[in-house]
């Protein structure tokens, strides 16, 4: 699953900023005109936007890792000894006796 959605965010990301570059593409081919806005402020507006469509990617990628990082630690941890188990030290931590 986290292989899924860091596949997905990254997809994503290339799509939006492949947009972008088309964007500047467009603006330096004078194809922007029309709307009357001038080229610096085109890309300045594309750039903008994207940096805005980029935020909930970031999250996706950043919540895959958080999955991950809980499937490697759920298959790689054993389970706490109970407490009053002999040799065990009192910590309710895993790990940290």
């Amino acid at each position: 699953m986290a292989a899924f959605l860091k596949i997905v965010s990254d997809v994503y990301l290339a799509f939006i900023w492949l947009l972008f570059l088309l964007a500047v593409v467009a603006s330096g081919l004078g194809l922007s005109g029309a709307m009357g806005m001038p080229s610096v402020a085109t890309n300045v507006l594309a750039f903008v936007i994207c940096i805005t469509l980029s935020i909930p990617a970031v999250a996706l990628f950043a919540f895959g890792q958080v999955v991950g990082t809980c499937a490697r630690c759920e298959a790689t941890c054993t389970p706490c000894a109970p407490i009053t188990s002999p040799g065990r030290s009192p910590n309710p931590v895993c790990g940290l006796q």
